[in-house]
């Protein structure tokens, strides 16, 4: 199966193990992870904690997101998220009053200049629209209001981010019932799993892999978020039409 990495949980010590994949190997070798991208730098004054220097956040997926995507950058012309980084402590996997809702959108916005960027969330009150970013109402454990959202469109995606609710239930229910809104070359992410529950993503990992020509799931090394960690959740699910 071709993949970007290959991840062997040891359940008893937490301990991780990398099988390399040729189309990942320079990401670890050359300690890509540790090192600052102009995504990062784009997702930090957007106020997005998908980057290490956010004041809140305790992940790198800029470093890996570059590697992935640089190439795409101007050929990417539709790009969607799902969960905008409410402050609303009454929403489950909210940001806690330190993250900037939508601040990711824009984010992707700057990194990709010639797509349009679209996202949803639970949270109806921090939807907006600008130039080149559309928002719309989603609640991602409901597959009536997951197909009510891509009523809306007439086309499919270059990439999909998941960040929303982080839960298994919630990830497998917006993934089986969006996979279809993938382009063909495009991507779809499910981020933030926490390493001690990789075990159970398993069945969604065999479903992308039946739907998609690769899909792995990848820990990003991170210090200040351990991979021998069971709590730490700097893990992706990364799947590729």
């Amino acid at each position: 199966m071709t993949g970007l990495l290959l991840i062997a949980l040891g359940l008893l010590d937490w301990t991780f193990s990398y099988k390399e994949i040729a189309v990942f190997e320079d990401f670890l070798d050359n300690q890509l992870h540790s090192k600052t991208t102009e995504l990062c730098r784009i997702m930090a004054e957007c106020g997005s904690d998908k980057a290490t220097s956010h004041r809140s956040s305790h992940h790198n997926y800029t470093t890996f997101y570059h590697y992935l995507l640089k190439d795409f950058k101007n050929s990417f012309e539709k790009v969607f998220e799902l969960g905008l980084g409410t402050n609303n402590a009454n929403i489950p996997s909210n940001m806690s009053g330190g993250g900037t809702p939508c601040g990711s959108l824009r984010g992707w916005k700057g990194f990709f200049p010639n797509a349009h960027v679209y996202g949803a969330d639970i949270d109806r009150d921090i939807l907006y629209q600008e130039d080149r970013i559309s928002t719309y109402y989603c609640n991602q454990l409901d597959p009536s209001s997951i197909a009510s959202l891509w009523s809306n469109f007439d086309f499919k995606f270059n990439l999909i981010v998941e960040d929303g609710l982080h839960t298994f239930e919630a990830n497998k229910c917006f993934f089986e019932n969006s996979l279809h809104m993938v382009a063909s070359g495009g991507f779809f992410i499910i981020e933030d799993i926490l390493n001690r529950r990789i075990p159970v993503y398993d069945s969604i990992l065999q479903l992308a892999r039946k739907s998609f020509s690769y899909a792995e799931i990848i820990v990003i090394p991170n210090p200040s978020n351990p991979a021998n960690n069971p709590d730490s959740d700097n893990t992706v699910l990364v799947a590729r039409k």
